[in-house]
């Protein structure tokens, strides 16, 4: 039954509706809808795993990339090292993972690999992998501790910062590594 104007107080279209929806009519309608929703939910896994699981796969292919590069170098930045290796320690107060831990004789250099660098990898570095290297493994405290980070592709104000806060910049460079040195001064 249509109303008048001065009963549509929510501007409902003056159409008649029909037959009022059935329970099991309803019922069916949120059936189907509860498929559709699980096809969905499948779907959103699925592109989930291919984009997460891509950018696990860049992460590693830069990571190898500089592991390889690394080892065949056995100098970086004028400090030699015997040997590298993936760290992770966890204790009651902190746990980190650190890509590339190269180990000379007075040094210990930390590289965090990234497959692009940004400024806010640069200020987690500084601010949180760095320091938790420091807490983490006191057995390397008489070790001066030089931090670096490994990037196949690098944004320029996490370059900058990299340079400004001293730390070593290593990028791709051709089929080699190029290292950046911090500004003096």
């Amino acid at each position: 039954m249509n109303k008048g104007p001065e009963d549509n107080f929510f501007e409902e279209p003056a159409a008649s509706y029909g037959q009022p929806i059935t329970f099991e009519r309803l019922w069916a309608l949120m059936m189907e809808n509860r498929e559709q929703m699980k096809e969905t939910d499948r779907k959103i896994r699925e592109v989930s795993k291919m984009v997460f699981g891509q950018g696990k796969s860049m992460s590693e292919v830069a990571e190898a990339f500089f592991r390889g590069a690394l080892e065949d170098m056995r100098e970086l930045a004028g400090i030699k090292y015997k040997h590298i290796d993936r760290l992770y320690r966890k204790t009651e107060n902190r746990e980190a993972e650190f890509d590339l831990v190269l180990f000379g004789d007075t040094e210990v250099i930390v590289v965090e690999v990234k497959h692009k660098l940004r400024l806010s990898d640069v200020l987690e570095f500084h601010t949180r992998q760095l320091p938790a290297f420091r807490e983490l493994y006191p057995e390397y405290a008489d070790k001066k501790l030089v931090g670096a980070m490994a990037a196949l592709s690098i944004n320029k104000d996490a370059a900058k910062k990299m340079s400004r806060l001293g730390y070593l910049l290593l990028s791709q460079s051709g089929q080699m590594i190029r290292v950046s040195l911090p500004q003096a001064g």
